[in-house]
C-alpha cells in the first residue's frame, strides 16, 4: 500500500497474506444438469455440495440467471450446455 500525503511525503507498507485453500476445494466444483423430460428445452442445475457459507450463482447464457445450489431454467429454443 501506497499513500502519498503531500508532494514528496510518502509512506509504504508492504505485508504478505496467505489465503489457504479450502480442504474441500475439488469438492466445491462438482455440479449436475439434468434435463427435464416432460418439458422441452427445460433443464435442473445442481451443485453437488451445497453449504449455507457458499454462495452459488448460475448465468444462463440467455440474460438470465439463478441464485442459490439448485436451479431449475427452460431455454427459449433448444440449448447447447457448454461448461467452461
Amino acid at each position: 500500500m501506497r499513500i502519498e500525503y503531500f508532494a514528496g511525503c510518502v509512506k509504504e507498507v508492504c505485508k504478505e497474506v496467505t489465503i489457504p485453500v479450502p480442504a474441500a476445494c475439488e469438492q466445491l466444483s462438482k455440479f449436475r444438469i439434468d434435463r427435464i423430460s416432460a418439458e422441452p428445452n427445460a433443464f435442473l442445475f445442481n451443485a453437488e455440495y451445497s453449504s449455507s457459507t457458499l454462495k452459488y450463482t448460475w448465468t444462463f447464457g440467455d440474460g438470465t440467471g439463478a441464485i442459490g445450489p439448485d436451479a431449475k431454467h427452460k431455454y427459449d429454443r433448444p440449448a447447447v450446455i457448454l461448461f467452461a
